[in-house]
Parts: C-alpha cells; sequence; structure tokens
C-alpha cells in the first residue's frame, strides 16, 4: 500500500484545486443556495479540473468524459440544497462521489465491465516506490489510462477511492474474487509500463552524461 499512497499523491497532484480568493467552501455553498448571481460559475471553477481528473481515471473517450462531467455538476447544483457541510474538503469529497458514481453508471450503461479470474497477488518492491517517484505525474496518469477499463476501474477504486472489493464488486456488478483479480492484474500491467518507462529514460540519461 505504501506503493499506490505514492501513486495516490502523484495523480492528486496533478490537478490542484482553483479556489476563488478568500472564498470559503461553506460561503460558496450559501451563495449557491442563495441564488447569487455568478456563484454557480465559481463553484464549476473551483471544482471542474478536480471532477475532469476523476472522470478521465474511469473513462478513456474524452466525449464520455464531458459528458459525465455534465452530469455531475447537473447533479451538484440539484442536490447542493441538501448537502450537509461539515469541514472544509467536505464538498470536494461529496462531489468526488457524485463523480465517481457517474462514471459508474455510464460504464454500466454501456456494459464496460469486463470479469476475469482471481490471479495471485503481486508485491510491489521499494525500488518499484522509487521508480515512480521520478516520473511525471502527467505520464503515471497516461500509464493509467493505458490500461484496460476493467483493470483501471478497480485499481482507481480500491486505490484512490479506498474501496473494498466488496463495495467494488456491487458498484461494478461482479464478484468480490473478479475485483481483486483485476486490481492484481491492474499492478502488474502498472508495474510493467514502470519498468519501460526507466529503461527509456536510462539510455537517454547516459547520452546525456556523456556529452
Amino acid at each position: 500500500m505504501q506503493y499506490f499512497h505514492g501513486f495516490r499523491i502523484l495523480l492528486y497532484r496533478k490537478s490542484p484545486m482553483q479556489k476563488p480568493e478568500n472564498i470559503t467552501d461553506s460561503i460558496l455553498i450559501q451563495r449557491v443556495r442563495d441564488g447569487e448571481t455568478g456563484a454557480s460559475k465559481d463553484l464549476y471553477a473551483r471544482f471542474a479540473g478536480k471532477v475532469c481528473a476523476v472522470c478521465r481515471r474511469y473513462l478513456s473517450d474524452e466525449e464520455d468524459v464531458k459528458d459525465a462531467m455534465q452530469e455531475t455538476f447537473i447533479r451538484v447544483f440539484r442536490h447542493i440544497h441538501r448537502f450537509e457541510y461539515r469541514q472544509e474538503g467536505g464538498l470536494w469529497a461529496w462531489i468526488a462521489r457524485i463523480a465517481v458514481n457517474e462514471c459508474m453508471s455510464m460504464l454500466r450503461r454501456e456494459a464496460m465491465m469486463p470479469t476475469s479470474p482471481l490471479e495471485e497477488d503481486v508485491e510491489v518492491s521499494d525500488e518499484d516506490l522509487e521508480e515512480l517517484q521520478q516520473i511525471p505525474p502527467e505520464e503515471v496518469l497516461e500509464m493509467v489510462r493505458k490500461l484496460p477499463e476493467g483493470y483501471r476501474h478497480v485499481l482507481n477504486l480500491y486505490v484512490l477511492e479506498e474501496k473494498s472489493h466488496k463495495e467494488i464488486a456491487a458498484m461494478l456488478g461482479i464478484s468480490p474474487m473478479t475485483s481483486a483479480s483485476q486490481y492484481c492484474r491492474a499492478k502488474r500491467l502498472l508495474l510493467k509500463m514502470i519498468h519501460e518507462a526507466r529503461n527509456r529514460r536510462s539510455p537517454a540519461e547516459g547520452k546525456g552524461k556523456s556529452v
């Protein structure tokens, strides 16, 4: 899990929240509820980048990403009057859950949930973690997006959303055993991509030093 903690940090580092200056979430929520001019636009500007990043983790087609984002914010504005604010960061957590659920709904509608038998788990070494830290976050995200869709969905839900395999199974309409298998395969493929990226860098770095 140490490896994927670093992975999570790199992914979230790519799309920092944008906040209108000196406006807390609680104030922004109240402005939207009051129907204040520009409040909805400010909320969208604050979270659009983050929502896009979440949707792109699950959906490979950019048009699907746009559709999922649109549906996410429709639901946000429709239900924000019922949202119970408790602490800073809670609003984003709520919006992120809506985005993930919308992506899952879209994937179920399009029957994009493959299944597979259980596979043996993959060990992650300290060397793997060190290699990951040296890869730019944009490249890590691109690696994740290249994973087969079933693997990518389980990896995102298990690592980034911290869901159990039982919860993932219920969300995706698969068995917990299949979820665990998809997770193992995702790790194996991701590690392979990381090693390949390292090997591509090594010759280039060597040439740079010899000049």
